[in-house]
């Protein structure tokens, strides 16, 4: 792992994240058109609800980048992403609490 990474990897681990701050910023990354959700967009959204807290806009992406490849990898049991009657999955509180707090662990395509 390149120097660089390694220093944004510990920026990053080190920014304070909460579940509230997971919750608002994906439910504003849905309120953004479909074809307009992708990582430069998303990314500009966490600056404008994190101003001068870059190191945590960066933090919260890359968390909520993490989780979506954690549910879309059907690696977690089925409590812990019920799917619901319209066809959408409830993540459950601990998936939350994890993805706010467990260290990331960055690669070059990360």
């Amino acid at each position: 792992m390149s120097r660089s990474l390694l220093n944004m990897a510990s920026r990053i681990n080190s920014a304070r994240v909460e579940v509230e701050d997971l919750l608002l910023a994906t439910s504003e990354v849905h309120k953004l058109p479909v074809n307009d959700r992708g990582w430069e967009a998303r990314l500009h959204l966490m600056v404008r609800l994190f101003p001068g807290e870059s190191d945590k806009s960066q933090a919260i992406e890359c968390r909520i980048e993490a989780m979506d490849e954690l549910l879309t990898s059907g690696a977690l049991p089925g409590w812990a992403t019920p799917l619901q009657p319209d066809g959408s999955i409830l993540v459950s509180e601990p998936v939350w609490k994890a993805a706010a707090s467990e260290p990331l662990l960055l690669d070059e395509h990360n």
